[in-house]
């Protein structure tokens, strides 16, 4: 008998050619999806055209910031040999999880990247020691970030409890801020792990009622910085320039 429309009637010859593209473009679809699921990407269809969205991958983050790290790491290494000489070792996936613990929630894709990389450096003694390579900051191991967030957790706490909650929490301390950097004077880096906040990087200096937002992301930070050594610019959310000390020791002056 053949095939028949919804209306008992054998389909016109216009009619069965479309049903033929649509057909084939189902078979299309069936053998592309697979290869765009492995890939991460969502196939939007409509008509014959298709195109691929991307969806957001946390290693996408890491590599960047693995690549930017070493980048900055190498400029270190041949301009500033004392700085690249304070660095330590990376912490191992286990070495990661266990400060996670201590912290009490995940931590930051760019920072977990950027420890695997380098657990700190060897804290500087003094102005004239280097390692303070980042803005005059010097990078934290693990045991320096879990100690600075606990401090900062309890001052948040405290200023609960006692009622000037306002005056703090948010402000010059967060249960959800873990600093990765410190300078001689006791401020901090810290990265922001707020939802509406989350992957920032604000500075601390105590003394000042609140904190300062200096970049977005970590990988933004490491863009301005490679960009500023390499070019011999002055970095736009700081207005400092790099100067290099004795052939040794990245400072960064202002002016």
């Amino acid at each position: 008998m053949g095939r028949v429309n919804r209306h008992g009637q054998r389909p016109a010859a216009a009619e069965d050619e479309g049903l033929a593209d649509a057909a084939r473009a189902l078979s299309d679809l069936l053998l592309v999806l697979p290869q765009r699921l492995f890939t991460g990407c969502a196939t939007v269809t409509g008509g014959t055209d298709s195109s691929a969205v991307p969806r957001r991958n946390h290693m996408d983050g890491m590599h960047n910031m693995q690549e930017l790290w070493r980048r900055f790491e190498e400029w270190l290494r041949e301009n500033a040999p004392g700085d690249y000489a304070t660095l330590r070792p990376g912490l191992s996936d286990g070495d990661v999880s266990r400060l996670e613990s201590r912290v009490g929630f995940p931590l930051h894709t760019e920072l977990k990247s950027l420890l695997s990389e380098r657990n700190g450096v060897t804290p500087p003694r003094s102005s004239m020691a280097p390692g303070a390579f980042i803005l005059g900051y010097s990078l934290l191991n693990a045991d320096g970030i879990t100690e600075w967030h606990q401090n900062l957790s309890v001052m948040a706490h405290e200023a609960v409890e006692e009622g000037y909650e306002e005056e703090v929490v948010g402000r010059t301390a967060h249960t959800q801020w873990v600093p990765f950097a410190q300078a001689l004077t006791g401020d901090l880096l810290f990265v922001d792990h707020r939802t509406d906040h989350y992957g920032e990087v604000g500075e601390i200096s105590f003394g000042d009622p609140e904190y300062l937002q200096l970049w977005p992301s970590m990988t933004a930070m490491l863009t301005d910085l490679n960009n500023a050594v390499e070019g011999s610019l002055p970095l736009p959310t700081a207005r400092r320039r790099p100067s290099v000390h004795e052939g040794r020791m990245l400072e960064w002056v202002t002016g």
